[in-house]
């Protein structure tokens, strides 16, 4: 459903299409085509910034229009001169009809859209219309192949047990969960056992408008993990520990719970659970990431059209509880600008963002003693973290001593580094063969919240090879978004992050089965089979940048290696 009436719009493009047809014949019409073809662009960028019609019904509605106004152009019969020679026939157009026609599509447009969003409320209470709502969805069916390197280290091996510190008990680990001797296959990964399995991802959400100002926005999603932040994907026939397997029914979570506040397309306001407000790629946020908390945002459009923003968001991880549960939280802050150039509305995007996180790193023992048993609030928990990231055990003694209860050494693990990471990412959208565009993207992260020494009194070795920066480089060539029959993109990628770069439980969960201290070049294809539907390929090569154990500075290191190739191959559609 549509919240602006279409024919208004298809006319708007419709002229803009036509006029343009004159004034490829004259250039002293040129002049007219570009004011003609900026106000109908402004409109419709207003359109999908607000809300009123998505991205892809705007670029459907473009295309439509231009399909329509051609068949016009083309409707007319060819005269031809004695000689043989194309007759143009131009009908004059006088100043005062053009600028009276774009004012008159501008108001249609905006009175249109004003009356749907402010007289929503008594159509719904007459029971005549659901406009106030906007339902948007998504569906994916994938097969996931993963194949093993013959040359990785054996899962398990006896070599691989933590490296452990002259001065306390604790060790030091990136793949705890992969290299501890009592997980002989880690938690559902053999390094030598090729894999595949079949998964399914759904995504169901619904934005409302309460008033010109307030909106409000919910969605479920499928997902077998129901603690994982980063994969919102249901694998089949495994269904949950409750009812596993045997067709039983998925799992479903609440993934968006949000109000939104845009008093202005200058200013808006998230507070609840909503989409990552952030601009970057994969190599800090996965793509289904969604985030709590509460984030601002302000836009300021040129003249020109060049567009300044920043961002603002306060994010908590985990709650307060005095005497047992420390504090955790990630603020977060991002600056940038778009800009737009040439005839065809090229774009240079670039952003620099900081995210720091409070009360992160672990905490051993010694630190809490005389405080109870505290310290165990200071784990990063197996459900949560993937891997790559430096971790040490944060218990030496055998049981708590307020319970008496043993500890699970399993799971009793913390952060070695506290993380506050700074990134720089930029996208240049060349459009000059519009619709086929050409996406160059490059980001870069530096985790500058690192500290050797810090690093060095939690775990009480001194390791060596702790990486603290990732990049991202990618090319991707075709149409943008794929939402009909024929369309198609093609894209390739590398990408480096090091073992503390990034926090390990947010970033991609793809390459190298998840997490950090991985590199590797990744190649994706997809192409359109019908209206909003389309096919995806794509592969993955990765490797461990580092040992599976961190070097320690004077020791005996294993050298470890693990690499991975991952099929992707994808059914998706999208309402």
């Amino acid at each position: 459903m549509k919240s602006v009436n279409q024919n208004i719009i298809f006319k708007a493009i419709t002229v803009s299409i036509l006029v343009g047809g004159i004034a490829t014949s004259f250039a002293q019409e040129k002049e007219e085509l570009e004011k003609t073809r900026a106000t109908v662009l402004s409109l419709i960028e207003t359109l999908v910034k607000s809300g009123s019609i998505s991205r892809s019904q705007a670029d459907t509605m473009m295309r439509d229009a231009e399909t329509r106004a051609r068949a016009r152009i083309n409707a007319n019969p060819t005269e031809t001169t004695a000689d043989g020679k194309k007759v143009v026939r131009v009908p004059y157009i006088p100043e005062s009809v053009k600028t009276e026609m774009r004012e008159q599509i501008k108001a249609e447009v905006l009175e249109e859209t004003k009356n749907n969003r402010t007289g929503s409320v008594a159509r719904q209470a007459d029971g005549n219309s659901n406009s106030r709502f906007k339902f948007v969805g998504d569906v994916r069916v994938r097969q996931e192949i993963n194949k093993m390197s013959s040359s990785n280290t054996p899962t398990g091996s006896s070599g691989l047990t933590s490296n452990t510190s002259p001065i306390v008990s604790r060790g030091a680990d990136f793949f705890p969960d992969t290299t501890d001797p009592s997980k002989p296959f880690g938690p559902g990964i053999n390094s030598l056992q090729n894999t595949q399995r079949q998964r399914v991802r759904v995504r169901f959400g619904t934005v409302g408008t309460l008033s010109d100002d307030v909106s409000v926005g919910i969605g479920i999603t499928t997902g077998s993990n129901t603690s994982s932040p980063t994969s919102t994907n249901q694998t089949m026939g495994q269904g949950t520990s409750a009812s596993p397997g045997f067709f039983n029914k998925y799992p479903v979570q609440w993934d968006r719970a949000y109000i939104r506040f845009q008093p202005s397309g200058a200013f808006e306001l998230n507070a609840g659970r909503f989409k990552n407000p952030f601009v970057g790629t994969d190599l800090v946020w996965a793509d289904d990431m969604s985030f709590d908390g509460i984030a601002t945002t302000l836009r300021s459009v040129s003249a020109n059209d060049t567009e300044v923003f920043g961002t603002l968001g306060w994010f908590p991880l985990t709650t307060f509880n005095s005497g047992r549960t420390l504090d955790r939280s990630m603020f977060g802050s991002q600056v940038g600008s778009n800009w737009k150039f040439g005839e065809r509305a090229s774009k240079l995007k670039v952003a620099l963002g900081l995210y720091s996180y409070k009360g992160l790193e672990g905490k051993a023992e010694g630190d809490y003693l005389s405080a109870g048993p505290s310290y165990l609030s200071s784990e990063y928990p197996s459900s949560v973290r993937q891997r790559g990231n430096t971790l040490f055990r944060i218990n030496s003694l055998s049981a708590d001593p307020v319970t008496g209860k043993p500890y699970d050494y399993n799971n009793t693990w913390g952060l070695a580094s506290g993380f506050k990471e700074l990134n720089l990412t930029s996208s240049l959208d060349i459009a000059q063969f519009d619709p086929v565009h050409i996406v160059l993207t490059a980001d870069m992260v530096k985790n500058i919240g690192y500290k050797q020494s810090d690093v060095q009194n939690r775990t009480g070795l001194n390791m060596m090879d702790l990486k603290t920066n990732g990049y991202l480089v990618s090319v991707k060539l075709g149409y943008p978004l794929i939402t009909q029959r024929g369309d198609w993109n093609i894209a390739a990628a590398y990408r480096y992050v090091g073992s503390d770069a990034v926090l390990d439980a947010f970033t991609s969960a793809d390459y190298g089965l998840g997490g950090t201290n991985t590199k590797g070049m990744s190649i994706n294809y997809s192409f359109g089979i019908a209206d909003n539907t389309w096919m995806s390929f794509r592969y993955i090569s990765s490797d461990l940048i580092d040992s599976m154990l961190p070097s320690v500075v004077g020791a005996s290191n294993p050298i470890t290696k693990f690499s991975v190739d991952s099929v992707f191959i994808d059914l998706n559609a999208r309402f």
